[in-house]
């Protein structure tokens, strides 16, 4: 087939409807049946998030203690918090902690909105001690406490949360 041939037939096919709109409904019908079969498909499991459990005992603050050492007190004061009728705000969490005897420079609380100025879910606040952290996580919903240590972060290892934080 030489060029001259070539070209009169894809002129033809171009001057063709019919030809086009089958085209674009196959394409259409292509792209609806595929977003069928993603929606379909399995789902993913969600893991188990458990629930802190606090010692029978009573805890403490244990003011020069490891983060071992302060967690169940820590756990404790979160869900003292979350029981009760205080606003949901970081502010008043990082409150909460401070009026236990936790300080100031230690604790981190991420913010109370997103950029988008929607409520946060969920708000999260750490306490350093030396090289670890207690994180402690509060749901908006239904008011749940999760917890757990982990070590500091950043190019000092001096922090809990990495990004920017909300003052309090």
């Amino acid at each position: 087939m030489n060029d001259k041939n070539l070209y009169r037939l894809l002129r033809k096919i171009s001057n063709n409807t019919k030809f086009l709109k089958g085209i674009a409904a196959t394409f259409v019908l292509s792209i609806s049946l595929s977003g069928c079969f993603l929606i379909d498909g399995p789902q993913p499991d969600s893991p188990e998030r458990l629930k802190p459990v606090v010692s029978t005992t009573n805890p403490v603050y244990v003011p020069d203690g490891t983060a071992s050492e302060n967690q169940d007190f820590f756990t404790l004061t979160l869900q003292k918090y979350a029981e009760s009728e205080t606003d949901f705000n970081g502010r008043n969490i990082a409150n909460s902690l401070l009026e236990a005897g936790f300080q100031r420079v230690d604790m981190q609380v991420t913010f109370d909105e997103s950029v988008t100025q929607l409520p946060a879910d969920t708000i999260t606040v750490s306490v350093r001690f030396n090289e670890e952290c207690l994180l402690g996580q509060v749901e908006r919903k239904n008011r749940e406490v999760y917890v757990f240590q982990t070590e500091t972060v950043g190019p000092n290892n001096d922090i809990c949360i990495i990004g920017k934080t909300a003052d309090f």
